[in-house]
Parts: structure tokens; C-alpha cells; sequence
């Protein structure tokens, strides 16, 4: 450029930097940035932010944050995208009292974060099981006047859930409703699988009546996690509600994978008579069960020294009787 006669400016130089940086040739970058004063075109806002993001993606946060320093000395004032760029190079290394403090650091300085800020830390201390101090920062957001999204608080509810604190992640989903928020399908799924994994099936059937009231068709996944979590821990009665209830949902209908996947379940939790009992409902609802659907109830009868009982099913079923 400069042998045709071409003058660059901070312009060309940025988008020079940018394409060294996104090709991570970092060194060269940097050179380009010292050439720029030289050359009488100093580096401005948008220049240095680059750089800086250049460099944490490249795992140099300590000669970003440097940077940083250099910048605000030539009377620069970092923005929003500068600070971003330092608080999730921050977490990725791990530096989470690094990344708040220069989450506060903006606020300080006048830099308001944005939603973007506090949803990266957030999720760096879920990570890191801090939960509690993750939850501060929401909070912290809103009485910022920044409003949280709905990736704010499913951070906060999937922190909650892998901790097995299921009153808490509850509180934090009510909450978000509170607010305003509709979750989806999937994040009421997410909902009702945590709690039911905590062994508060009953918990579950609770949010699907909320999803219900809030307009949301549940859909077969959801009910599948109900009868996991009855499989578990419930009576067959709460099973048989639970099938009776997709009955009445035409599109979620208990089909051959609902049934297996049941049947499984109850196996695996040792309940035979409850594994038999919905393997005969499942054939007097009309579908049709494979060797895949019931060959764990056999295998678990003969554990339990039940020869006969397991005898008597593989014979039916081999032999296509659909009664008894």
C-alpha cells in the first residue's frame, strides 16, 4: 500500500490488526499497533479493544491487562467491548476474583457492564460451584438497572440443579416467571428433570401444571421425566396417572418408546410387579411391545429366583398372547 502511494489510516490499520488477531498471528499485530504512532496514526478506542481481545483469546490476559493500563495512560477511555474482552479472558483462565474485580473496576470507572458481563462471570462461578456469589451478581445487575435474560437465570438454575439444591434452583425459575420471562419447553423439561433427580417427582408434576396454566403444550420428553422420576421413587398409581394423563394429550400419547423406556426404568429399580403391570397396559392399549421392550422384566425375575414367573413372560411374549 504504502509503494503504491496509498496512506493507511487508523482505519486500514485496525482491520489489519483485527485479521492478525483472528488468524492468531498476535506478535505481528502488536507490531502493527507500535508502527501506528510512529507513523502518525495513534491507536485509537477500537484498536486497542481488538488487540485486547486478540490477546485474551490467546490465553495473554496478564499483557492485555497491561495493555489496558498503556491505553488509559494516552488519555483513552476503554468501553464496554474493552472491559468484555478482560472479564471472559478472566474466566476462562479461571481468575474469577480477577474477572469481578474488573467487573467493578467498569462500574467505577463509569463503564456501565451490559448483560453480556455479568452472564460470562456468572456462568465462570456456577462453574467453579459458587453459586451463591453468582446469584449476588443478578442481583447486583438489576439494582445496575440492567435487565437479565433468560441466560442469566437458567446459569443460575443449571448451578443450583448440578448441586442437587432443587428448592433453590425452584426459587430462581419462580422468580424468573415473576419477572416476566416465559420459559420454553426445554427449560421447563431442565426443571422437572432436576427436581425429579433430587427424588421430588411430585415437585415436577407441580411445574407441569404450570407449564400448562402458562399456555405451554408439554410435550412427550416432559411426561417421560415425570415416569422416570415415578420409576423411581413413586407408586404405581403415580405412573398410571401419569399415563392416563398423556391419554388425554393426543400428541404425547404413550407410544412403544414411552412404554420401553418405563419399562427399563422400573427394571432397573428392581420393581418387576410394577415393570409387568405397564408392560399389560401397554399391550391393552394397543402397542405393541418388542423383545427390547420386555426382556428386562425375565432377566430381573431369574436375578430375583423367580424361574417360573420369568418362564411364564418369555413364553406369552414369544409366543404373541397379548392378554393376562
Amino acid at each position: 500500500m504504502l509503494s503504491e502511494g496509498l496512506v493507511p489510516n487508523v482505519v486500514t490499520y485496525s482491520s489489519l490488526i483485527y485479521g492478525l488477531c483472528i488468524t492468531g498471528e498476535i506478535r505481528r499485530a502488536e507490531e502493527v499497533l507500535q508502527q501506528m504512532s510512529s507513523r502518525g496514526h495513534p491507536p485509537n478506542v477500537v484498536t486497542y479493544s481488538i488487540l485486547i481481545n486478540g490477546l485474551c483469546k490467546n490465553g495473554e490476559t496478564e499483557k492485555a491487562e497491561k495493555l489496558l493500563c498503556y491505553m488509559v495512560s494516552r488519555g483513552l477511555k476503554p468501553n464496554v467491548v474493552t472491559y468484555n474482552s478482560l472479564v471472559d479472558g478472566f474466566c476462562k483462565k479461571r481468575l474469577l476474583d480477577k474477572a469481578v474485580e474488573m467487573l467493578h473496576c467498569m462500574v467505577s470507572k463509569g463503564v456501565k457492564p451490559n448483560v453480556v458481563t455479568y452472564n460470562v462471570v456468572m456462568n465462570a462461578l456456577c462453574k467453579e460451584a459458587k453459586i451463591e456469589k453468582a446469584e449476588e451478581l443478578l442481583y447486583d445487575m438489576i439494582s445496575h438497572g440492567i435487565d437479565p435474560d433468560i441466560r442469566s437465570y437458567n446459569t443460575l438454575m443449571h448451578g443450583y440443579s448440578k448441586l442437587g439444591c432443587w428448592k433453590d434452583t425452584l426459587r430462581i425459575f419462580k422468580d424468573m416467571i415473576d419477572r416476566g420471562f416465559q420459559p420454553y419447553v426445554v427449560t421447563y423439561g431442565s426443571m422437572m428433570y432436576s427436581v425429579c433427580k433430587q427424588g421430588q417427582t411430585k415437585e415436577g408434576e407441580k411445574l407441569l401444571d404450570l407449564m400448562v396454566k402458562g399456555g405451554i403444550k408439554p410435550d412427550k420428553v416432559s411426561y417421560q421425566i415425570l415416569l422416570l422420576g415415578h420409576a423411581t421413587d413413586g407408586t404405581l398409581d403415580d405412573v398410571m396417572s401419569v399415563l392416563d394423563r398423556m391419554q388425554v394429550d393426543h400428541i404425547a400419547a404413550p407410544d412403544y418408546e414411552t412404554y420401553t423406556y418405563l419399562i427399563k426404568a422400573l427394571a432397573k429399580n428392581k420393581r418387576v410387579n410394577e415393570a409387568i403391570c405397564v408392560l399389560k397396559r401397554m399391550k391393552l392399549d394397543g402397542v405393541k411391545p418388542d423383545i427390547a421392550t420386555w426382556s428386562p422384566i425375565p432377566k430381573l425375575l431369574l436375578e430375583m429366583e423367580r424361574v417360573d414367573d420369568a418362564r411364564d413372560i418369555m413364553d406369552k411374549m414369544t409366543s404373541g398372547e397379548t392378554n393376562d
